[in-house]
Formats: C-alpha cells, structure tokens, sequence
C-alpha cells in the first residue's frame, strides 16, 4: 500500500468515526461492530441537548458533510427524510455513548487501539498522521477520546450481551421444529469421476463417454487420481461396489458448480481446475434432507445464543431511549420525527421507516436512474406503506409471543420470523397438490436439448460434399482441417445458442444425421462464412423432467409457499386484534407540505445550519426552541430501532 492509499484508508476510518449511526445502519451484518462509533458533545454552540450534555452545531455539521445525502440531486422530501435520519442517528449514538460512560477504558487500551490503526495504515511517522488527522478536522487528543469512547461502547455492548439466558432445551427445540430448511444436508449425488492432465486428452475421453463408453472403465485406464482403481467412485464403494451419496463438495469448486448446474444425472463438460481436467458422471441426484435435531443441536444453540444476545441490546437500546431527554436548542436543527404508527401501546417513530427504507439497496442503486418526483413517488407510494406494516408486526410480536407462549426468541424481527414458521407449522402438502403444481409447471422442468458440437467451414460447397462422404471416423479436427476446413470446438450447446448460425442448429436438432462411429454429421448447411459440416456427440433432446424426478424439490418448494402463506395469515391475524394506527398518510401530507413551505428559504443558502448557527442562536431562541419529550417525540425513543446486528448499534 502507497502512502495516499495508507491516507486515504485512514481517512475512511476517521469518518466513520465521526459518522455516528450512519456507519451502523449501512455497514452489512456484522460489519457494523468492527466500527467504534461514537459521537459527543464538544466545545461549540450547542445544538441539541441529550440528557444535558450538548450535541454541537460545528459536531453536526462536520458529520453532515462527511455523510453527504444520496438524494441531494432530488432535493423535496427524500431530502428531508436523510436528514431526519441523520439528525436522529446521531442523537441515538448519544444515548448510547452516554450509557457507556462508567465503563472503564485505561489510557494503555487507547495507546494500543491508536497504535494498531496507525501500523496498519502505514501511518507512524507522527507528521503523516497528524496530516491525516486534520484532514477530518481532528487533533490526536480528540481522535483518542473517540476511541475511548467507542471502546467503552464496546465492552458495554459485550456486557449486556453475557446478560442474556442461555437457550433452554424447548427453546432449542422448537427453533429446529420450524426450520427444518436451515438444517438441511446439501445436494449429495451418486457419481464417478475421471481426472486427467491434458486438456485434449480429456476431450477425447468425453466424446468416448458421451459414445457410449463405460465411465467406470475408463477412469481406470485413463484418470490420475488414486480413485481410478475403483472406476472414479466419488467416496467409498458400499456393498457389492455400490455408489456411496456424497456431497459436492468433495469436489474442486469449479467442477462442484458444474455438478449443481446439471438438471439431471448425466455428464459434466471438461472442467479445468487447479491445473487438471475434470469429467463428472452423475448417476444420481438425491434431494437434500433435514439433519437429525442431535447432529445440529449445537448449531442450533450458537444461532439461539447470537439471536438473544442481539435482542438484550435491543431491549437495552429501547430502554435507554425511551428514558432519553432530548431538546432542540438550535432552530437550525430542529427535525421532525412525528410517531408513524402505533401498536398495542407502542409508538413508533418516522426515523425508523426512514431507516429501513435507506437500507434498501435497490433503492440505492436506482438513485440515479430516477428524478426526484419518480422516486419519491415510488418510496411514498410503495415503499414506505410496506415498511410500516412490517415495523407494526415487529412491535406487536413480543406480546403475541407471549400470549401464545411460543418458544421463539430473538430481536423484533426474530420474533416475527418465528410466528410465521409457527403459524404455518401444521401444513402439509398432498401429493394431489403435488401433480396439479407439476402440470401446471411443466414449462419450468423443460430441459432443452443439448450435444457437444465441433464446426468444420469450408470455402465451398464441393469440399464440404467430399469431406461428408469420405470421412469415416478418427480425428474430426484433423481430418477436416486436411481437407481444407477451419474447425471450431463448440462444445456442449442448446436449440437456442446464440454461438451458432440458425439454420446449422436445425441440421444438428431437426435434420438427418449420417452416423460415423462413436459421433453424427450433420447435412451441408450453407451459412454467411461458408460451407458447413458438424460433428454432432452426445445429442440429447428436449425433454420435461418426469415427476418423480422432480417430486422432492417441487414438495420443498410447494410447502415452503405454504407454510409461509398460512403463517402470514396467522400473524396478520393476530396483529389485527390489537387494531394497530397507521399515521403514515398524515405524517407524509405534512412532511410534503412543510418542505413546499421552506423550499425558497433553502434555496437562499446554507446560512441558517452549521458552523453559521452560533450567530442565529440567542438565548431566547434557544429556550424557545427547547422541548420537552412529551413536545417531541424524538425524546422518547423516537430513533430508528436496531435490525438483525443490533449489537452494533452501540458501537461495538
């Protein structure tokens, strides 16, 4: 690494220091917790007040500008939607960090945790980084109580998480119970392989397989793995010499590929992997199938101790929240985060609508095909309806738990996961269903024809005629390459190949073939190049999958459709009893109407944010802009609530 990319990677993690929650909500999985994020009151003109200790508008400002809005080019509400976020991920960070104040960080932690971050950015010369460290407007003294900071949230974060219960033997068992699908053994097939050194070679013993040869016999005489002695038997033979299951992944990870992406047993192509050539004879496809609760229980207690774990910091991040003062001292930083929904007694705020939605990245990725109207339309229209539903379910889900006594655990989402499993659980699929989905399906088992096809051109029809009639087997390359042909291994190719002129691929699968050996020719077909004879091996044709063949995975699917579709029922269901408020259309029209309101203060200029604040905050402004939680509900847990890796949202 250069010296500007050892900067520039330092400087991305200066700003995720300075992120907040920014870096918490857009990190993926458990990327988040590898960030120390952490955000706190400096000296400057204050803000916005978290349990009295100020946010300040120079700290507010610096985070705006090192997170800049994707939708800055739409401008009108999705505008106004990042920066509630914002505004609101910052102060939660607040909360947290201040709820990690008595834990103990020594100055050796910081000196260590300092000195790693230097080393591996190749930042010790102590000018480089001071250089780098100004670049985010940091001194060194600043940058370490960050750390120490995000240290401190951390080892919180690692506190609560030793809190939670371990799972119970019922809680174990009913997480197994329904989801069998997350214990399921992978593809296993019956099969054999041969392994050579020489691409050629290995073409040749595939047309000789594809001829009709013996697979077994010719791993023995041809392949260079010690399996040879036993035909290329992929793991051990069983009684008699009988084909053993295994799994895939036995198998080099191009050749396993290759294997899955077959529709039926049959041969692989010649596939190259670690310097050898490999052909794969699949005799037999077996279905997955669920592990028994005993081989899996410990990977069922892992996934039940991470799920609860995350749900102790849910529930500590909620408590915190919800006991936060916050007021807004600086009208510059006044947000709006008007409660969007309520369910069974619970509030839940915009920001964390606003949350979800940024986190959808097909959204993010259609920022910049898209005006702001049109998106905004869209994410008003569909989005955001879709993420309050789901919000209420995820709020009404703990009491529904316990008001069916269901063993399910975890974060909000967890819970909710869990009753539609629950609710779907008594499903069954019979097998009428089975082979009514099977016809009206059929076109998804189709498996097109194939053949492995090398191409002979020839300048004129003549020398293709000649070639046609003279050849009776060998070599088809050098045969037609001697008499005066250009050759073309096409390899293995379907009726709709794009690799191959139309009417050659109706000689190869409609026309009449003219037998030589252990391969077909094709007809003359006169093409815009030349003049053409094919060399067709291995033609399969077109044909649908039988439905024993496909029965397994068509039942996996049929009752995976269902499960889920009786489980939504159910928890819908149960939701609807609570007789949940959704305030999504009034908060929108008043949002909609307020930017319409400040769009031509915004466009006169940035004077009223930022470092510019100190001069339009009085002490009147400020106590006239103060509010109290019950004026804002912003003071009373109104931030967005943390999603599956809640654990990172104190930092860790």
């Amino acid at each position: 690494m250069n010296k500007k990319t050892a900067v520039n990677a330092l400087l991305i993690v200066l700003s995720l220091l300075l992120v907040g929650g920014m870096a918490l909500q857009f990190l993926p999985g458990d990327g988040a917790q590898n960030i120390m994020n952490s955000i706190r009151g400096e000296k400057g003109t204050p803000a916005i007040r978290v349990n009295g200790k100020a946010i300040t508008a120079e700290k507010l400002k610096s985070i705006e500008q090192n997170n800049p809005s994707p939708f800055k080019a739409q401008g009108g509400v999705l505008q106004d939607d990042f920066r509630t976020f914002l505004i609101s991920q910052v102060i939660r960070q607040e909360v947290m960090t201040q709820a990690a104040g008595d834990i103990n960080v020594t100055r050796q932690d910081v000196d260590a945790e300092v000195t790693k971050v230097r080393e591996d950015n190749k930042l010790t010369d102590n000018a480089a980084w001071t250089d780098a460290l100004q670049r985010v407007g940091l001194s060194d003294s600043e940058y370490r109580q960050q750390v120490k900071e995000g240290l401190a949230l951390q080892r919180q974060t690692e506190e609560i998480e030793k809190s939670a219960p371990a799972p119970t033997e019922d809680e174990m068992k009913t997480y197994y119970d329904l989801n069998p699908t997350l214990f399921q053994t992978e593809q296993r097939i019956k099969g054999r392989e041969i392994v050579l050194d020489d691409q050629a070679q290995a073409q040749k013993v595939l047309a000789q397989a594809r001829g009709g040869a013996d697979f077994a016999e010719l791993a023995r005489k041809n392949s260079k793995e010690e399996n040879a002695a036993s035909g290329g038997a992929l793991g051990a033979l069983g009684e008699k010499g009988a084909l053993q299951p295994v799994e895939t992944v036995v198998l080099p990870d191009e050749v396993a590929k290759a294997v899955q992406s077959l529709p039926s047993p049959g041969l692989t192509e010649v596939v190259a992997s670690g310097g050898r050539f490999y052909i794969v004879k699949v005799e037999e496809l077996l279905p997955p199938q669920t592990k028994p609760y005993e081989q899996v229980k410990a990977d069922v207690k892992t996934a039940l101790e991470k799920s609860k774990k995350a749900a102790a910091v849910e529930q500590f991040m909620d408590q915190q929240l919800a006991a936060a003062k916050i007021e807004v001292v600086d009208p510059a930083w006044k947000y709006e985060d008007p409660t969007v929904a309520e369910v069974n007694g619970k509030k839940i705020p915009y920001s964390e609508v606003v949350g979800r939605v940024l986190q959808n990245q097909q959204l993010m990725m259609m920022v910049q095909g898209m005006n702001g109207g049109q998106l905004g339309d869209m994410v008003n229209g569909m989005l955001k309806p879709s993420v309050v539903e789901q919000l209420i379910r995820e709020y009404a889900a703990p009491t529904i738990v316990q008001q069916e006594g269901v063993k399910v655990v975890g974060t909000r989402q967890d819970l909710v996961s869990g009753l539609i499993a629950y609710g779907g659980r008594d499903v069954k699929v019979s097998d009428q269903e089975l082979r009514k989905a099977y016809e009206e399906g059929k076109a998804q088992f189709q498996v097109p024809g194939s053949a492995a096809v090398s191409e002979a051109t020839f300048p004129s029809r003549e020398q293709a005629l000649a070639f046609r009639q003279d050849w009776q087997g060998g070599d088809f390359t050098k045969a037609a390459t001697k008499a005066g042909g250009i050759v073309s291994e096409r390899g293995t190719i379907h009726p709709d190949s794009d690799t191959l002129d139309p009417s050659v691929l109706q000689a190869i699968f409609e026309g009449k073939l003219r037998a030589v050996g252990d391969t077909s020719l094709t007809d003359i077909v006169q093409a815009k190049d030349g003049w053409k004879v094919v060399s067709v091996a291995d033609l399969q044709p077109g044909r649908v999958l039988p439905f024993d063949e496909v029965r397994n995975t068509l039942e996996t699917s049929l009752f995976n459709e269902k499960q889920g579709t009786k489980g939504e029922e159910f928890l819908s269901g149960k939701v609807a009893a609570f007789k949940p408020v959704n305030h999504l259309k009034e908060v929108l029209d008043a949002q909609k109407a307020r930017v319409a309101a400040e769009a031509p203060a915004t466009a006169s200029g940035a004077a009223t944010s930022g470092a510019a604040t100190s001069e339009t905050t009085s002490g009147a402004a400020a106590s006239e802009a103060a509010t109290t939680p019950a004026e804002n509900e912003s003071a009373s847990g109104a931030q967005a609530a943390p999603a599956e890796g809640s654990a990172a949202a104190t930092g860790q």
